[in-house]
């Protein structure tokens, strides 16, 4: 074969060329795909958490407490929850404080504690709630609640 004739046959030109064409497809499906599974995982862990808690009142001591402890369900990152006791969180009431407040991720068993200040009935009916809000602060939702027990203020019988 000379020079010329080399440079002259194009038999192989169009199976080169179905090869590429059909690289580019795929290339071009997978980065599809790829942008769609990745912008996907934020939608998926902006999902309310499955998780339960229960709530302890412990009215007998010289500082009311409450203890809060995640019963089951999935863990949750502890920046994600926020206590409230009638609407405000409890790091901003002047009524309430932490005394061991949720840290890093709060799984089965891991407990915060609320107290209250003693200028006033032990507990008084208040609303509390565990609220959850997504990462990108969104969405919120209550992932449990409870009524505080109501105490006799004057103490008549």
């Amino acid at each position: 074969m000379t020079v010329s004739q080399f440079l002259t046959d194009d038999d192989a030109v169009s199976s080169v060329l179905g090869v590429v064409i059909l690289i580019v497809i795929s290339l071009t499906l997978a980065a599809i795909i790829g942008v769609f599974v990745f912008n996907s995982s934020d939608e998926i862990s902006d999902e309310k958490p499955d998780a339960s808690f229960e709530f302890e009142f412990e009215d007998d001591a010289s500082t009311p407490r409450l203890t809060i402890r995640h019963d089951s369900g999935a863990p949750v990152p502890a920046d994600q929850l926020t206590v409230t006791v009638d609407g405000t969180n409890v790091s901003l009431s002047p009524g309430y404080d932490y005394e061991q407040s949720f840290s890093g991720t709060v799984e089965t068993g891991t407990t915060a504690v609320v107290t209250k200040e003693s200028a006033g009935p032990a507990w008084d009916g208040e609303a509390v709630r565990v609220v959850w809000t997504s990462n990108a602060g969104s969405e919120t939702a209550v992932l449990e609640e409870t009524t505080a027990p109501t105490t006799s203020a004057t103490g008549e019988d």
